[in-house]
Formats: C-alpha cells, structure tokens, sequence
C-alpha cells in the first residue's frame, strides 16, 4: 500500500481538484484512512476498472462527508444519473431553433466550401469547390454529380484533393 499512497498521489490529487475549481478538504493522514478502509487502495487509479475518489452528484467540495469509492465506469455512469440525454437535449435544441433564421454568416460557414464535408469535384465543365456548383453548372442535382463520380466508367468526373492536378485540369500549371 505504500506504493499507491503516497504523500506525492495526494498532492496530485489534490493539485487536479485545484485545477478544476473543486476544494479539497481532506488532509493526508484522512485521505490515507479513508483509501484504506474502502479495500480498494491498491486499485485507484484513471484506468479502466480502477477506482477513484468520487463526490455525490459530482458536486460539492472534496470532504470525508461528500466522497465514496468507485470505479471510472460506474462514476461517469452516477453523473448522468437523473441527467437528459442526449437524443433528449438534441430534440429540445431542435425544438428551440425551429422557426429561427440562421445567420448569414452562420450560412456560409456550414455550406458551400466552408463545410468541411465539401469535395472539390472535378467535370467535363471544370473545377468546382463542391458538388453543389458542379451540379449547378451541369443543371443535375448534386445527387447526379455524386454517383457520376461514384461511376467507374465515368472516367472524367472524379474528386480531387491534389491542388496540382486540378491546376492542370484548369491548365494554369
């Protein structure tokens, strides 16, 4: 047990309580006692199945009345516990933005090339920043352009990440 607690694992851990704005009111010789009598000191740590020191309700300073002994799992499963979920928060979002114009900024920055999703497409007609202007430029639907591409006989419609190779296509190398 001496290996496990150590006057420097009790600084560290008093350190990363400190660090994220929790205090921690539990002295060396307490927080030692304390790791002994759960059984569990020779398996604390931050790895899966290993047990940590954890506040109820993940609230509240570190002290002998607002601790208990568990392991990561089951701490990150208690501070969920009475919590929406996910699918919840994103319909009640989905719910409050209903109706809402977006912003033009907001527009540019998750459309056209912005969108981090966007493929520069190369045609018959050119280079295109995405799908969406090449389908504008060919008059199809940005469905048409992406199984043209997905085509393997379709030899001239195709993706290109190589600034190079759609310089030359441009014929501007």
């Amino acid at each position: 047990m001496s290996d496990t607690l150590t006057i420097k694992a009790y600084h560290d851990q008093k350190s990363k309580a400190k660090r994220r704005g929790i205090e921690f009111k539990i002295t060396f010789e307490d927080w030692k006692k304390w790791w002994i009598n759960t059984g569990k000191a020779e398996n604390r740590g931050r790895n899966k199945g290993c047990y940590q020191m954890c506040r109820f309700n993940d609230e509240g300073a570190y002290e002998l009345e607002n601790i208990y002994c568990a392991t990561i799992t089951e701490n990150m499963q208690h501070k969920q516990l009475g919590k929406p979920l996910a699918e919840q928060i994103k319909a009640k979002v989905s719910e409050t933005m209903t109706g809402r114009k977006l912003s033009e900024s907001h527009v540019a920055n998750i459309t056209g090339k912005n969108n981090g999703h966007a493929k520069r497409t190369v045609t018959p007609l050119g280079v295109f920043d995405t799908a969406t202007e090449a389908a504008k430029a060919h008059n199809v639907s940005s469905a048409t352009i992406t199984l043209r591409v997905q085509d393997s006989t379709k030899k001239d419609y195709y993706y290109s990440t190589d600034i190079k190779e759609t310089q030359q296509c441009l014929n501007i190398a």
